[in-house]
């Protein structure tokens, strides 16, 4: 700006301070270069943790569904051993009382659940409704909760309180899916409440936006669950409050959402 004089050194003045500029530039550029390749190198080593962790869990699933497969099989002959002497007595017994006869029945429906059960553990995925066999008919859902008490047991009556309005139509569904999703609702509610406590089963039609359907409430007098698990609840091997009492392996209410 005139403030120097003219001469050599303010000729090569400019000159000096490109090259110091441009070699300011370049160190923040390999500055620049270091960083990104360390942020990369941080980014493959998590990548690759993450890759491991999750090979991991994918394998402990598959063993754990190799072993419920194992399981599955070893149990078909016991089942089938307990299916057939049913049937040997109630030949014998034709002229049995309406106790024992009722027993009976409710051998049946116990042994009719083992076997759907086994039936689901051993397709493809057993926690993936897509691959079971729809069969669609008129249910009457009072008569299927009833009998999904009858099947886990007495203790299950005499704690269960069934309310059904008069008005409630039948649904049309899979029964075998209701009654899975029921079971799996129901032992729940029995397992995470106060020992001998009540639960509350309620049915009823209800419309929702215009359509009209049925609510089926199952309530129970457990300790509930947080608000920050509301929705966990329904991930796959996600547990709240994990307790060594109380036997599972998260896979009830994935289950029981798939099939609503």
């Amino acid at each position: 700006m005139g403030w120097i004089p003219p001469g050599g050194l303010a000729d090569l003045s400019a000159g000096l301070a490109n090259i110091a500029n441009l070699l300011l530039l370049l160190l923040l550029l390999v500055l620049r270069a270091y960083e990104s390749e360390v942020a990369r190198k941080l980014a493959e080593d998590r990548a690759l943790k993450a890759e491991a962790v999750g090979a991991q869990e994918r394998q402990g699933r598959e063993d754990q569904q190799h072993l419920l497969s194992m399981i599955a099989h070893e149990f078909r002959t016991p089942i089938s051993v307990v299916d057939a002497s049913l049937q040997s007595l109630r030949l014998l017994d034709q002229d049995a009382p309406p106790e024992r006869t009722s027993r009976h029945d409710r051998i049946s429906r116990a042994v009719a659940r083992l076997n759907d059960l086994l039936d689901l553990v051993l397709t493809r995925n057993r926690s993936d409704v897509s691959v079971w066999t729809r069969s669609i008919s008129s249910v009457n859902l009072e008569t299927v909760t009833r009998d999904a008490m009858d099947i886990i047991g007495a203790g299950a009556v005499q704690r269960i309180v069934v309310a059904v309005r008069g008005d409630t139509p039948d649904l049309m569904a899979d029964e075998r899916m209701l009654r899975c999703a029921l079971l799996n609702l129901i032992d729940n509610a029995l397992k995470y409440s106060p020992r001998g406590s009540r639960v509350d089963i309620s049915i009823k039609p209800l419309v929702s936006e215009g359509r009209e359907g049925v609510l089926w409430s199952i309530l129970d007098q457990g300790w509930g669950i947080p608000a920050t698990d509301r929705e966990r609840i329904f991930e796959k091997y996600y547990r709240v409050g994990e307790r060594s009492d109380v036997a599972g392996l998260g896979l009830g209410l994935f289950l029981v959402r798939q099939i609503v």
